[in-house]
C-alpha cells in the first residue's frame, strides 16, 4: 500500500505550498491520477483523511478525477483503450502500443484561504 506513503508526500507538498503562498487552511484538494499509475484512488482517498491533521487541512475534501488509459498501435495506428499492463492492439495484435494518456499523478488545484 504505497498510496500512504504517497499521501504523506502529497500533505507535505501542500503544507509547504501553502505555508509558501500565506493560506492558513486548504479547503478542497484536487488530484489528477491515470489508470497506468499503479495507484488505487480509493486507498489514497483513505490515507487522505486518515492522514490530514491540523488547522491547515480541517475540513478539507478530496477530489479525485480518474484517468484511463489510452494509446494507439504504432502498426495499424488503432486507438487502444488500456485497461491493465497487458498491453496490445486489439485490432491487430501488435505489442507495438504508446500509451497516450494515464500514467498522470498530480495535484491539479487546491484550494485555500
Amino acid at each position: 500500500m504505497h498510496e500512504l506513503s504517497l499521501t504523506t508526500e502529497l500533505l507535505k507538498l501542500l503544507e509547504h505550498d501553502a505555508q509558501q503562498k500565506g493560506i492558513k487552511r486548504i479547503r478542497k484538494v484536487k488530484l489528477v491520477i491515470g489508470a497506468m499509475t499503479s495507484v488505487l484512488p480509493s486507498a489514497l482517498e483513505f490515507s487522505f483523511y486518515a492522514l490530514k491533521e491540523g488547522p491547515l487541512f480541517e475540513g478539507a475534501q478530496l477530489e479525485i478525477e480518474e484517468r484511463p488509459g489510452r494509446g494507439h498501435c504504432q502498426d495499424c495506428l488503432a486507438e487502444v483503450v488500456l485497461d491493465n499492463w497487458c498491453i496490445m492492439c486489439p485490432s491487430c495484435g501488435s505489442r507495438r502500443v504508446s500509451i497516450d494518456q494515464g500514467r498522470e499523478l498530480y495535484i491539479d488545484f487546491y484550494e485555500g484561504e
